[in-house]
């Protein structure tokens, strides 16, 4: 009972413990380190130059494809990115593939330059937030990920420059800049569509002085509602259509067939038939433990802070905001019956979560520092995460293998995984 009670205390002490000005130094110097090893990924030269055929050999087909659909073919699903870049690449005298490296290079600064703002102004942030935000289920996925820098990408800049912006009090987008902002979102990638409930919640919890009524949310929601019913009446693309899509960016389409770009000709129900092929029951067992696991640095910080507490408990006595996050369950069901890669999935909604609280607590926070944790304890509990959360393979990894053993075997640390794709 006493070894109980200690662990309680040990742990409660843990989560109320709050970085000191060194210690979020420290942290800021981390995240700009797993800045400059993003941007090194993703500026490839010899990539930039290499020929059509050998891009295969430099560059993830998912990480440079999905920005290269484009309406060369007609009006496709995803194809506003590559309508824009492949243009400016000409008007350039670029490749395509410079102009995709540039465009994620954008959106990691925003990522984690605003989150080392939340980590350190005005007062350094809690330790179980920079846990969450540092964890291999956050910004460390992205230099594991073999598919870093795709779409959501762009969601969670916008969603970071907007917790940026909450924790500064400065004004959030009207009605109209959301809708517009939703809608082009959703003319990058469908599958971000899923995530606006989320998204309108964190945007509730940044603002709660704002009205967010039913209509109010429709309206936000009716633009990028619309594009969906369309494109899905539109149906998957055909062949004529993939290959326009291709030669837009002089492409050889046997190169690009199993790519984001090749996925446009599935339908909803072809792809939810390929998504459940062998790998139901993996998700079925590890999705729930993994996603739990991630959170916990975020479930501790809720459970010491009642000021975050009660922005939550405020936001959840609105009839909108709990039709909202219904609606939130019923979106990520639908990715997971139509997706294999939930691992992104993962990673988009914890940081949703690490970003807002984060927010919420430079914003909410008493002017009193809370006590300091020691140095050492910063460094098991990062590592502690790193290795709990790393061994996870459904989570770390984005494929599903279909051989439950293979989840014992674990991977390499990112690092050196992200050094074997440098020249």
């Amino acid at each position: 009972m006493n070894l109980a009670k200690r662990s309680l205390q040990a742990t409660r002490r843990l989560a109320e413990s709050q970085l000191s000005p060194a210690q979020a130094l420290f942290t800021a110097m981390l995240l700009f380190g797993v800045l400059l090893c993003l941007v090194v990924l993703a500026s490839r030269p010899d990539a930039w130059n290499a020929s059509w055929d050998e891009i295969s050999l430099f560059c993830h087909a998912w990480t440079q494809g999905d920005w290269l659909i484009n309406y060369n073919g007609g009006f496709v699903r995803r194809g506003l990115a590559g309508s824009l870049l492949i243009p400016a690449a000409e008007w350039l005298e670029n490749t395509p593939y410079a102009m995709v490296a540039g465009i994620q290079i954008l959106g990691y600064m925003a990522v984690i330059l605003m989150a080392i703002h939340l980590v350190r102004h005005p007062r350094p942030a809690p330790l179980a937030l920079v846990l969450a935000l540092i964890s291999p289920a956050t910004l460390l996925f992205q230099l594991k990920d073999i598919d870093r820098g795709r779409k959501e990408i762009a969601l969670l800049a916008w969603a970071a420059v907007m917790a940026w912006r909450a924790a500064r009090r400065n004004a959030l987008p009207g009605k109209i800049s959301l809708a517009i902002t939703l809608l082009a979102l959703t003319a990058l990638h469908d599958g971000l569509f899923f995530f606006f409930p989320v998204l309108l919640l964190q945007m509730m919890a940044l603002d709660p002085e704002r009205s967010w009524s039913m209509k109010s949310l429709g309206q936000i929601l009716a633009p990028a509602l619309l594009l969906m019913a369309y494109t899905a009446w539109l149906g998957p693309t055909n062949e004529r259509q993939f290959f326009r899509i291709v030669e837009r960016f002089h492409g050889n389409p046997a190169s690009w067939a199993s790519s984001s770009i090749g996925y446009l000709g599935y339908g909803v129900v072809g792809a939810a038939r390929h998504a459940f092929h062998d790998y139901l029951a993996n998700r079925l067992a590890f999705m729930p433990a993994t996603f739990l696991l991630a959170s916990l640095p975020v479930w501790a910080w809720l459970a010491v802070d009642a000021k975050a507490r009660g922005v939550i408990s405020s936001l959840w006595q609105r009839p909108s905001a709990k039709a909202l996050a219904l609606t939130a369950l019923l979106g990520q069901a639908a990715l997971f019956v139509m997706t294999t890669d939930w691992g992104r999935w993962i990673s988009i909604d914890l940081f949703l979560a690490a970003l807002t609280l984060l927010s919420i607590q430079q914003r909410e926070a008493p002017a009193t520092p809370l006590r300091s944790s020691p140095s050492w304890l910063v460094f098991i509990a990062v590592l502690a995460l790193y290795s709990g959360t790393w061994i996870m393979h459904p989570l770390c990894n984005t494929l599903f293998l279909s051989k439950p053993s293979l989840y014992l075997k674990l991977p390499d640390p990112p690092l050196l995984h992200a050094t074997r794709m440098l020249p």
